[in-house]
């Protein structure tokens, strides 16, 4: 079992004085946190997803940062969303932008900074699981935090998929329990739990069943999405109306 250790001298003031006081801290040198992983029995087996599993502030971050590099994404702020893209052919760049939860047309083309903040995490997620080179593990960190939960989950079990065909290995850190039974991760490491990595074969018996009520409605429901469709807002007077 491996053990991070950090440790950080601390610069007292008269604000550090008042909580040795208030709460009765007793090493007033040093602050120090000792955060458990195993990771190396990863090396013994085929996998594609692991996730670092966590509470917020238990390690998960300096985790990531002991495995590798995290990398940012600067987008140019120009471009349509996909020209960003650019190193794939445009319907390879449509396709991981669709794996990540991104397949409004329109905000394809808009620029990143126009994006709402849960669009620029799956755009950002995009980029930097396309442009992963051959061999490299994708660090993802905060998985999910920003987007809602439902979309979370139709996220994490796109992203498992493109990631098995295209034969990638991704780590994600996450405080989120709701996501593991859609993303179906080969192995999962909590902190909390002593660091001991855990396989995670059941979780890949199959995803959790979706139930759809499926109703005719009157065509004057279509005002309310008409808005979202990528092609026209026109509605043929022939058209039978579903509601799913």
């Amino acid at each position: 079992m491996k053990t991070i250790n950090l440790k950080h001298k601390i610069l007292n003031d008269k604000y550090t004085e008042y909580v040795y006081e208030s709460f009765d801290i007793q090493n007033k040198e040093e602050t120090s946190v000792s955060i458990p992983i195993n990771l190396k029995e990863v090396e013994k087996f085929e996998w594609n997803v692991g996730v670092i599993l966590g509470s917020s502030g238990s390690g998960k971050t300096t985790i990531l940062k002991e495995i590798g590099n995290i990398k940012n994404v600067n987008f140019d702020y120009e471009k349509p969303l996909i020209s960003n893209f650019d190193w794939l052919e445009p319907k390879e760049a449509t396709l991981v932008l669709t794996s990540m939860g991104l397949s409004s047309v329109p905000t394809w083309l808009r620029p990143f900074h126009t994006l709402s903040n849960g669009e620029q995490y799956r755009a950002t997620l995009a980029y930097l699981v396309a442009s992963a080179k051959e061999g490299e593990t994708i660090l993802i960190d905060e998985y999910t935090s920003v987007v809602d939960r439902d979309v979370a989950k139709a996220m994490s079990f796109s992203l498992q998929k493109y990631i098995r065909r295209e034969n990638k290995k991704i780590i994600l850190a996450s405080c989120h329990y709701d996501i593991l039974e859609w993303l179906m991760p080969d192995w999962i490491c909590s902190p909390q739990k002593g660091g001991a990595l855990e396989r995670c074969d059941y979780l890949r018996q199959g995803r959790p069943k979706i139930e759809l009520q499926i109703s005719r409605v009157d065509a004057k429901t279509w005002d309310f999405f008409k808005k979202h469709h990528y092609l026209t807002e026109l509605n043929n007077k022939a058209y039978s109306h579903y509601l799913f």
